[in-house]
């Protein structure tokens, strides 16, 4: 009987498998890991000032418009009062962003003489006494957040926080007109 060669490759082809003589595994190498970041520069203190300055203003302003929500008597008021907590929750987040990648930990209280104004706005009771009060409040807030927002924008060091001053400003600036406006009663 004549076996052809594929007949004789076919019946030894499982014993070549077999063999002792096997190749070593193939190597599995990992790709390697991603660079560090680069280290984050210090913050100058009078970026870092700016930076918790303005946040704490964000929180003053959104506090005490809630308690305005609850409290103002006239309408006009309580319409400001949820314009800014939209706006300011627009620019808390914005500047915790910044904030955060400057490695920077945001403030999580008030200035002493914030929390005395909440504690004023707290004691009164509902009606146009508080609506004066608010008022004002906004009024005096909005001035010097103004003039941090425009000193900073011209003579800061850090470029994220210098175009967020100067995004702010004028936003804050209107803030301010809108507040007079109401405190005029128009």
């Amino acid at each position: 009987m004549k076996l052809s060669r594929w007949a004789l490759a076919l019946m030894f082809a499982p014993l070549a498998a077999c063999s002792t003589q096997s190749q070593p595994p193939a190597m599995v190498v990992a790709a390697p890991p991603p660079p560090a970041p680069p280290p984050m520069a210090p913050v100058a203190p009078g970026d870092s000032s700016f930076a918790m300055a303005a946040a704490q203003s964000d929180m003053y302003e959104i506090q005490t418009s809630q308690m305005a929500l609850e409290k103002a008597r006239r309408p006009a008021v309580k319409d400001f009062a949820q314009h800014m907590i939209d706006a300011h929750n627009a620019t808390s987040q914005k500047l915790s962003n910044i904030i955060a990648t400057k490695g920077m930990v945001p403030p999580q209280q008030l200035t002493p003489g914030e929390t005395k104004n909440v504690g004023i706005l707290t004691n009164l009771p509902a009606g146009s006494r508080f609506d004066r009060a608010y008022l004002d409040g906004q009024i005096r807030q909005h001035r010097e957040t103004l003039r941090a927002l425009t000193s900073y924008a011209q003579s800061g060091t850090d470029p994220d926080l210098k175009a967020f001053a100067a995004e702010t400003a004028p936003i804050v600036r209107q803030h301010l007109a809108d507040a007079q406006k109401l405190m005029h009663g128009r």
